[in-house]
């Protein structure tokens, strides 16, 4: 390969191609049972159900209502949910209220208080913790910073 890349020949860039391939091909001969290939996981259609679930019921939903509403146990609903999204149950609805929780804060002028309620915090204080912890930054916060850059 050295050798067809320093002198530049005719159709030297498809040898160097094969040449590649052929060492990918050697190696991956060599080394298939060491290596470790990741397992192509695509979500089932019980995990497009779990999370169409849970983007609809976001405000009020939880693990044991999902098992319910699957016929699933929790343990299984709770892997389903981890590799296809790569995320717990906990994490995957917090992640989707707050992201119902920006866009409102974004482009509505409902209270903070009003917009943790409607997004399944029922104490203003657990919402507004929560949001810190997510955003890193305060509800209000975040308001005013997206209000000025929509603004400019």
């Amino acid at each position: 390969m050295d050798l067809e890349l320093i002198n530049k020949e005719k159709y030297y860039a498809p040898i160097v191609h094969a040449l590649l391939l052929q060492l990918i091909a050697l190696l991956l001969r060599k080394y298939e049972n060491e290596a470790i290939v990741p397992k192509e996981d695509r979500p089932t259609k019980l995990d497009l159900k779990l999370i169409e679930i849970i983007n609809n019921n976001y405000q009020n939903i939880t693990l044991s209502q999902l098992a319910a509403k699957t016929n699933y146990s929790e343990q299984y609903i709770s892997q389903r949910l981890k590799a296809s999204t790569g995320m717990s149950f906990e994490k995957y609805l917090l992640s989707r209220r707050m992201e119902e929780a920006q866009y409102l804060l974004r482009y509505t002028t409902s209270k903070i208080n009003d917009i943790g309620y409607n997004v399944g915090y029922k104490n203003p204080a657990t919402f507004i913790r929560a949001f810190k912890r997510f955003y890193q930054m305060t509800p209000n916060q975040f308001r005013q910073k997206t209000k000025s850059t929509h603004e400019e």
